[in-house]
């Protein structure tokens, strides 16, 4: 077991189409799932992702496309074969799709979280764009944790020393260059924050019935 310190940095999701999807938001992607209902499928880097979660959630539960599932070994091949037009559409994380963003392979459809992010500012979150499940709320996240049963004394001086480390620019611009933003939640928000997941999570893969593996 461990007592969570503070959540040190959030990646949020963004859903990209390959060029050739006549999509430039939600909107575009809905009526494009209508027309090419059961004849495209989408990407993930493991069964049971959240990247994988939140795409069968959005296209085969809230826009009915009957999307097929391609589980990739890892980021690099997923982002690949959707640059190849072999899927349609796929959650990545910005690091990996701004390059091909810029050269005009990928479209941004939507980011995860509740605000837009400094690597695609123009891209509306869901939430902006009507889409206020739960599961479109969520981002990969690390955190700082220390072993169950630390004194709250020491955790309280560990969380002062990490939001201390984190302001300092070269740490922030570590960060920055792998797509994350600054929690630097306190020790209640980064537990509070743990929980919500762990309760809404298995919830979302009971509903739609998702295989682990």
């Amino acid at each position: 077991d461990r007592t969570l310190v503070t959540q040190v940095g959030s990646l949020p999701l963004v859903l990209a189409v390959h060029a050739g999807v006549p999509a430039d938001d939600l909107a575009g992607l809905a009526a494009y799932a209508r027309q090419q209902r059961g004849q495209f499928g989408y990407g993930s880097w493991g069964q049971g992702t959240l990247a994988h979660l939140a795409a069968e959630w959005l296209l085969n539960r809230r826009l009915g496309a009957d999307a097929v599932h391609a589980v990739y070994r890892g980021l690099a091949p997923m982002t690949q074969d959707l640059v190849g037009q072999r899927v349609a559409v796929a959650f990545g994380v910005a690091p990996a799709f701004a390059p091909l963003v810029r050269a005009g392979k990928l479209k941004v459809i939507a980011v995860t979280g509740a605000s837009r992010i400094a690597a695609f500012p123009e891209a509306r979150t869901f939430a902006e764009q009507g889409f206020n499940d739960e599961i479109f709320q969520f981002r990969l996240w690390m955190a700082l944790a220390a072993p169950a049963g630390t004194p709250r004394a020491v955790v309280e001086t560990l969380h002062r020393e990490m939001v201390a480390i984190i302001a300092s620019a070269p740490l922030r611009s570590l960060l920055a260059s792998g797509g994350f933003e600054p929690v630097l939640n306190t020790p209640e928000q980064a537990r509070a924050a743990l929980a919500r997941e762990l309760a809404t999570v298995p919830q979302l893969v009971r509903e739609m019935g998702v295989p682990l593996q």
